[in-house]
């Protein structure tokens, strides 16, 4: 990189033949440089030093980070119901309410499925995981992928499955951020209960798909969140028992 800027200097020196425009454009260069090789670690001890983290957008993301779903919870759904680009509160959320549903987030067998669809919390939460899912959160759709492999997806249908698979592998932002794929063990394990047939329309189904966002439940003139019951909350759709 430092060649090709030094390159580029020294061609349009020659052809002004200007000292200091070469200077000041070197300097420029050195600038863009030191700010290209700044890294994720530095800029992550930038911003926690600067307090970045300190701001009350965090603060769910931490407590549900430490495992403290409870408080989680009370500071994400106030950014979750207000939709379409928080999508990253409702992944939260809804992974908070499934856990204290009784969804295991160590590498235990899941529970059945009737049992956890039974109770109103998980449904909840299965409901806020794929509201971000539906936005194109390629971190809400891998959950998808883990949920359809424990057989507690939304349904039980082969094709949507697999349509999450595509979703997820074909997802133009985690393309753009250059995010591994974290769900590659999921995915395998999803081929094997799926057969040819629905994987193929699956793949139809992920290049017709179109991103849906909800509309945010906010009282428009106090431009605060509408207090509900929590389950009905931002006109999501629970779903019912499905064995």
């Amino acid at each position: 990189m430092i060649e090709i800027i030094w390159a580029k200097i020294i061609s349009r020196h020659k052809q002004f033949a200007n000292v200091k425009w070469l200077l000041a454009h070197l300097i420029i260069a050195l600038l863009a440089i030191a700010i290209v090789a700044e890294t994720g670690a530095q800029q992550q001890k930038r911003r926690k030093k600067q307090g970045y983290y300190d701001t009350p957008y965090w603060k769910g993301f931490i407590l549900r980070q430490a495992g403290q779903c409870e408080e989680a919870i009370l500071q994400l759904k106030p950014l979750a119901i207000r939709g379409q680009g928080y999508e990253n509160a409702q992944l939260a959320l809804g992974l908070c309410l499934m856990e204290m549903a009784g969804l295991p987030t160590a590498a235990t067998p899941p529970p059945a499925r009737a049992t956890m669809f039974a109770k109103a919390q998980f449904r909840e939460g299965l409901a806020w995981v794929t509201q971000a899912a539906n936005a194109g959160a390629f971190s809400a759709q891998a959950a998808m992928l883990a949920l359809y492999a424990a057989n507690l997806g939304p349904d039980r249908n082969a094709q949507q499955a697999a349509m999450w698979v595509h979703l997820y592998l074909t997802n133009p932002m985690r393309l753009h951020l250059g995010a591994p794929v974290d769900a590659t063990a999921t995915i395998q394990q999803l081929k094997k209960t799926i057969s040819q047939k629905d994987w193929l329309a699956g793949k139809e189904l992920a290049r017709l798909w179109v991103p849906h966002y909800t509309e945010p439940m906010l009282d428009h003139v106090q431009n605060k969140p509408v207090i509900t019951d929590g389950i009905s909350v931002n006109r999501i759709q629970i779903p019912r028992l499905a064995p």
